[in-house]
């Protein structure tokens, strides 16, 4: 059985791959990835400082990792607040660009 070649993908030129980057979408994502991502980082700390605390040895890690585990939780949830109004910035940007984008995203 022989192993058919395929074809390349065209060239993309560099003005055409900054169009699609640099669209009305472009700093609305990035503030909203910007949020999740702080969001997420304090979860996981969150989270790795739940494990260490089920894991330690004695009272002085168990204060320190209750201690992680608060600011984790903490930066989390204070970080959700703002990220409803991004992602609303977003969709309202993607909504003027293109209406039936925006209701196939809902």
């Amino acid at each position: 059985m022989r192993k058919r070649k395929l074809p390349s993908p065209a060239p993309v030129s560099t003005s055409r791959a900054w169009a699609a980057t640099w669209n009305p979408t472009w700093w609305p994502v990035n503030i909203h990835r910007l949020i999740a991502n702080v969001v997420l980082g304090g979860y996981i700390c969150g989270a790795y400082a739940g494990l260490k605390y089920l894991m330690a040895q004695n009272a002085e890690e168990r204060v320190h990792y209750d201690w992680m585990g608060y600011v984790g939780n903490f930066v989390g949830v204070f970080g959700l607040l703002p990220l409803p109004f991004a992602g609303y910035w977003l969709m309202r940007e993607i909504y003027q660009y293109n209406q039936q984008m925006g209701i196939t995203l809902m």
